[in-house]
């Protein structure tokens, strides 16, 4: 698509002066018609309330404390001291040169993870903020969720089962429960006084006094938000269990779920170290520090930031961290990746949540399925993709090798990398809880937020084996440790002898007793973590090598048997808008017999040594597969196991194909309705861009700011920025991202020579996907601090073309993405700098018809003629669609006995001139002799109270000093009226007659005339109305809501029309039943809906299943072909289908000119050049022939006939380019 916009921008730049060619719509109502966003279409995008306030984060420029000290030493209180007393500074100048001196008491100020503090404040403040000396960054507090709720699998399973099935028991026995360890709960608190957590633990690390000391060394972010004074160890403290309380958000040690209203914190906390003879922990003699960061469902960076700075203070073991944004980044918001590096770099093991969010799909035009063609699916949540976070997955309590749940957040990441990595019992978990909130004090709740803190507890049990078996370990060494060990000896799962996919469960379940009675662990080179990310095979050569070490620091020599899996996504056929596709079913195809593996049988590691395995997968036989099902590559991913006393294992994940080849931009475009669009579908939503009209309407750039759209062209986009408010600025830019980008650009630049007005970067933009707070997902341009700035290029010179571009950035792995590598990666648009009103460059209105040459300096959209000078009561509009600038256009009124009308003609940038026309003529006519008249075609078919327009073609066809009368032979059949430029016929009742034209030219008194033969029928039925002229196709529509035929929405149409406005909940359904059609035929028809888009839908379906649909507030008409892929009989099923409440639009649905066309049918004759073959060979034609040999649309045998004008055989850009000469006059003939 975009390569195509290129070429056809530049020849639209290059080609403005040519020959007029116009054509006229005429609007049966008066309406000023622009686009209006709908509940289920992305919204406006709305400025952020400058006055809003919020929570601001002031990040400075000098490092944090922790990048060059660790805590303990003494060093850290005095960096610490020095990062505050500059904060202080930049905190003065905000008050004395934003605040007039008002007192600012920041919330949080931070120095360990993060340089800088954060305080509320007025949203306007940021950007002022920005520019103060010494600070290096200043926005708004990001928001995270709890991880949603999740229907439960299994039934549920006590504590004491689940944490058996990752065998924590076993080490329970070894004398390992978590004595001496520190897990810090982040999360909406704790029921402190719970009798899971009153008995007091062995061997208790932190007493009051110890808190006590160390808020005397440091200043910890606890102690700087506390309302209630001096903040003391003693005030900290609750008991041996929970020596740690915080409320991070209101400030005080109350933790008790009030805040939050969830009980989600307990439930967590209970999984973690709780331990009672109803529920008893992984790690059930640890202590845990409960910090609450929530408040309703959301917690901000600033309080999770706090949490993390004082879990460093505090120098806790473990982490839990049940919280996220779904489509994370293993890099993402650098600040919270900084924090959470230097938070484990003092050997602090962090565990998140996965996410329950399954893949991406759900909530998307294709009915929750992901087609192969969008194989980025993965929606696992940040901050579990960080590189310090271990992302943990959730599987079903029914057994130790459990397969994960169905809501288990998948992987990968934008950047191929293997998220999640581990995963624990997570479904239908029982555990302590607060009766206050769930009614009880043990209740069963699901999700990876239940799967994280098995892990979390299982790090404080092995950090404590590790303490002991590696005692000469760094602290950074010792949490490395702790990660290797738990996914080395991790299970994978399988269901009936198949495993599942690391993206869904990363190395495997947890095995506690594996995990610290293993003699040997694997490392990969340039990987702190055991798993083998491959990257991707762009080349597709088919070869992946996979290599690794095994690392024996026993006493004896170890051998392990060598076996490998290689996986697949399974998929499934179906077809996508006609196009034969695949879907992704989420289960996996092991193909491990149908590649070649070449690895060793066996290896034997020597005792404290090590050994390098390299295994070798060739999916090179599978080829023809894999290039069919993923037509733009496939994950290769699997298992390698090295079976020995102790089992190890290690996943692998690799991409066959260019991973940065798939669209990084859904394909959808507000204009492929008039251009046509890609091969694949929009996915989500369709890219659109333009300039407001209201508050809650803008005007797409291109289509018609007054009413129908007829010719489209992207050279018309244009904006004037007069102040009247009316297209302005350039300041709506909707993209949908399929992908996640590292950063999403817009940028405004100069057509012709580049030079760059206007830039903004957006970084880490998440994928579209589904979100609760939301009826759909919300794309670039509307999520907040997505917006582009509105511009409106007041600076520039009348008629400068700049360019429109949206860019998203992949975050690739290994190399700066390639934009234009990318298959859909950017899209521009050019807008054109118009404050310029139309002019009427002559009028003359006698015996009651009104004719009017009208001019823009870019395009004339419209023209319409009042009976007051307020223009408010309207005789006649019609919308115009010139195919060139400064083109002169020609239109006829008829207004009655009226001696003085008035006239207001507007453009495309929504500029208006009225003006008063009276009786007689003015302004400058350069007449133009007329040699001939004719009607194309010569006979028509009307029904009785139906009418049809037909053009009079004028030889030539600037003719314009002529008069013309139009007769019937028979006006009690077919009624006639008309202007010098167009004929209505009016069927009155069955039968024939002939009408006649007769003009006369000004000038030389020379008389033409011409004759149309006019068939008028009875009163159509639903067959007439569905069928194209002469069609047999036999309909049916029944039921509370059947199909009618519409005579009057669409003159010159005679369609059927849907019957259930304004009924919500129903559909309305008409069908074409048991059709034989052989292959290669081809069922085409036109549709055309109005309704409230994203909500109600015209859909249609072939032989029961849904292949396409239509949903927008004014579609216009459009064309579909289906093409049967082999021979028998075919029903279809058209159905306007309406969802339970609001409606939009007209609330209705057309269909018309229906067609079955035999494969191989022999093409009617042609005229060289005239493509789309309406009797005139112009730029549409050159449009349509570009498209053809760019690949971006299919042509009929005919139509490939017409447009390959060099008689080479093959259609191409030359046959474009020669037609378009051909129809600026450049050259006489083909």
């Amino acid at each position: 698509m975009k390569k195509y916009l290129q070429v056809l921008l530049a020849l639209m730049l290059l080609l403005t002066s040519v020959l007029p060619s116009v054509g006229y719509a005429e609007r049966p109502y008066q309406a000023e018609e622009v686009h209006r966003a709908t509940a289920g279409e992305a919204a406006l995008p709305q400025a952020a309330d400058p006055n809003e306030i919020v929570t601001i984060m002031v990040k400075l420029e000098a490092s944090p404390v922790l990048e060059t000290a660790h805590i303990g030493e003494m060093k850290s209180a005095e960096a610490s001291k020095a990062l505050f007393a500059a904060q202080d500074k930049v905190i003065s100048a905000i008050r004395r040169e934003m605040l007039n001196g008002e007192p600012l008491e920041p919330a949080f100020r931070y120095s360990l993870l993060f340089n800088g503090f954060a305080f509320r404040g007025e949203y306007r403040l940021i950007e002022r903020i920005k520019a103060l000396p010494g600070v290096a960054d200043c926005y708004r507090s990001n928001v995270y969720s709890l991880p949603r709720e999740v229907g439960k699998v299994d039934e549920p399973t006590r504590l004491a089962t689940s944490v058996g099935y990752i065998n924590a028991d076993d080490l329970w026995a070894l004398g390992y429960s978590g004595q001496g360890m520190t897990i810090a709960v982040i999360d909406t608190g704790i029921k402190k006084d719970h009798p899971n957590f009153a008995l007091a633990p062995d061997s208790p690390h932190f007493n009051a006094a110890l808190l006590q000391s160390i808020l005397d060394q440091y200043d910890l972010c606890a102690e700087q938000r506390y309302t209630g004074g001096t903040l003391t160890g003693a005030a900290l403290y609750q008991s041996a269990k929970i020596p740690f309380t915080f409320n991070y958000y209101t400030g005080g040690t109350n933790v008790d779920h009030s805040t939050a209203q969830s009980d989600h914190g307990t439930h967590v906390s209970s999984i973690c170290a709780g331990n009672d003879t109803h529920a008893r922990g992984v790690a059930y003699n640890a202590q845990i520090l409960s910090m609450q960061v929530f408040h309703g469902e959301e917690a901000e960076w600033a309080e999770v930031l706090a949490a993390l700075e004082d879990c460093a203070y505090l120098r806790v073991d473990s982490v839990n961290m049940s919280l996220g944004a779904d489509g994370g980044f293993t890099e993402g918001d650098a600040d919270m990746e900084h924090a959470c590096d230097l938070l484990i770099a003092q050997g602090v093991n962090l565990a998140c949540a996965a996410g329950n969010s399954v893949f991406c799909g759900a909530g998307n035009n294709l009915g929750g399925y992901m087609p192969t063609f969008d194989i980025d699916n993965g929606l696992v949540s940040t901050p579990s993709t960080l590189s310090a976070a271990l992302s943990v997955a959730a599987s079903l309590n029914n057994a130790s090798a459990a397969p994960a749940v169905d809501y288990s957040s998948w992987g990968t990441t934008s950047d191929l990398a293997i998220k999640p990595e581990i995963m624990a019992p997570g479904d239908n978990i029982t555990a302590a809880t607060d009766s206050n909130y769930s009614g009880d004090s043990y209740s069963s709740y699901s999700g990876t937020s239940m799967a994280s803190p098995h892990i979390a507890g299982s790090m404080a049990l092995i950090r404590q084996y590790v303490n002991s078996a590696f005692p000469d370990l760094s602290e950074v060494q010792k949490m490395n440790m702790v990660n290797t060990l738990l996914m080395n000896t991790a299970v994978p799962s399988r269901t009936n002898g198949v495993l599942w996919s690391p993206r869904l469960q990363g190395a495997g379940q947890a095995d506690l007793a594996a995990a610290v009675t293993t003699k040997a662990y694997i490392e990969v080179a340039g990987s702190v973590r055991p798993k083998l990310e491959l990257g991707d095979d762009d080349a597709r050569s088919g070869i992946f090598t996979l290599r690794f070490d095994i690392v024996n620091f026993g006493n004896t020599a170890l051998t392990y048997t060598v076996g490998a899996n290689v996986l697949i996504e399974g998929t499934s056929p179906t077809s996508v808008n006609g196009v034969n596709a695949y879907f992704m079913t989420g289960s996996p195809q092991d193909i491990t017999s149908s590649v070649t593996v070449s690895k060793p049988s066996s290896v034997t590691v020597p005792a404290n040594g090590r050994t390098t395995v390299t295994v070798t997968v060739n999916v090179n036989p599978y080829r023809e597969q894999l290039n069919e099902r993923f037509p733009l590559g496939a994950y290769i991913e699997g298992f390698i196991r090295l079976d020995g006393t102790v089992d190890l294992g290690i996943p692998f994940l690799g991409f066959y194909g260019d991973w940065e080849y798939p669209a990084v931009l859904d394909r959808g475009y507000y204009y492929d309705q008039y251009l046509g669009s890609s091969q694949y579908p929009a996915t989500w939503g369709t890219n659109a861009a333009g300039s407001k009209t209201g508050s809650n309407t803008y005007v797409k750039f291109g289509e018609n700011p007054f009413g129908a759209t007829d010719n489209f062209s992207l050279d018309r986009a244009s904006v004037s920025p007069n102040g009247d408010g009316k297209m302005d600025k350039i300041d709506v830019a909707i993209t949908y991202l399929l992908r996640g980008c590292e950063y999403f650009r817009y940028e405004i630049v100069n057509a012709n020579t580049g030079e760059v007005y206007y830039r903004k970067d957006i970084p880490w933009m998440e994928k579209m996907m589904e979100n609760s707070l939301f009826f759909q997902s919300q794309p670039i341009g509307v999520r907040e601090g997505t917006v582009i700035d509105p511009w409106n290029g007041t600076a520039l010179p009348e008629g400068t073309t700049v360019k429109l571009r949206m860019i998203g950035y992949l975050h690739s792995y290994d190399k700066p993405f390639n934009v234009e590598a990318n298959e859909n990666a950017y899209w521009e648009i050019p807008v054109t700098i118009d404050k310029t009103a139309p002019t009427i460059r002559y009028w003359e209105l006698r015996n009651g018809q009104l004719v009017l040459h009208v001019q823009d300096n870019h395009y004339t959209a419209y023209v319409g003629v009042y009976a007051d000078a307020a223009c408010t009561q309207l005789i006649s509009e019609k919308t115009v669609a010139e195919n060139n600038r400064g083109a002169l256009s020609m239109l006829a009124f008829n207004v009655g006995n009226r001696q003085t009308v008035y006239v207001k003609v507007g453009d495309y940038a929504h500029n208006v001139r009225t003006q008063t026309i009276s009786q007689g003529s003015g302004g400058t006519l350069d007449p133009v002799q007329l040699n001939g008249i004719g009607f194309e075609p010569n006979s028509i078919t009307v029904y009785e109270g139906s009418s049809a327009n037909i053009d009079l073609v004028r030889q030539p066809a600037g003719a314009n000093n002529y008069d013309v009368v139009y007769t019937s032979s028979n006006s009690s059949v077919a009624a006639v009226s008309g202007t010098m430029f167009d004929l209505t016929v009016s069927g009155v009742q069955h039968g024939t007659a002939t009408v006649t034209a007769r003009a006369t030219d000004r000038a030389t008194g020379q008389t033409f005339t011409a004759t149309l033969n006019v068939l008028v029928k009875g009163a159509p039925d639903l067959n007439d109305a569905l069928n194209v002229e002469g069609g047999t196709l036999s309909f049916t529509s029944s039921g509370t809501y059947p199909w009618v035929v519409d005579m009057e929405s669409y003159p010159g149409r005679v369609a059927a029309r849907s019957t259930n406005a304004g009924h919500d909940s129903t559909v309305s359904t008409v069908s074409l039943s048991n059709l034989h059609m052989d292959q290669g035929d081809v069922l085409s028809f036109d549709w055309y809906v109005s309704c409230e888009t994203g909500f109600d839908y015209l859909r249609f379906y072939v032989n029961g299943s849904e292949i396409t649909y239509l949903t927008g507030s004014d579609t216009g008409w459009l064309s579909y072909s289906f093409t049967a892929q082999a021979a028998g009989n075919y029903s279809f099923t058209w159905k306007y289908d309406k969802d339970l409440m609001i409606a939009d639009g007209m609330d209705c649905a057309w269909l018309d000119d229906v067609k079955l066309t035999p494969a191989g049918e022999t093409p009617p004759a042609y005229t060289l050049g005239d493509v789309d073959n309406n009797g005139a060979v112009d730029s549409a034609d050159a449009l349509l022939t570009l498209r053809y040999s760019m690949g971006l649309t299919s042509l009929s045998d005919h139509a490939l006939a017409a447009a390959d004008v060099d008689g080479n055989g093959t259609v191409d850009s030359a046959d474009a380019l020669t037609i378009l000469r051909y129809a600026m006059g450049l050259i006489s003939g083909f």
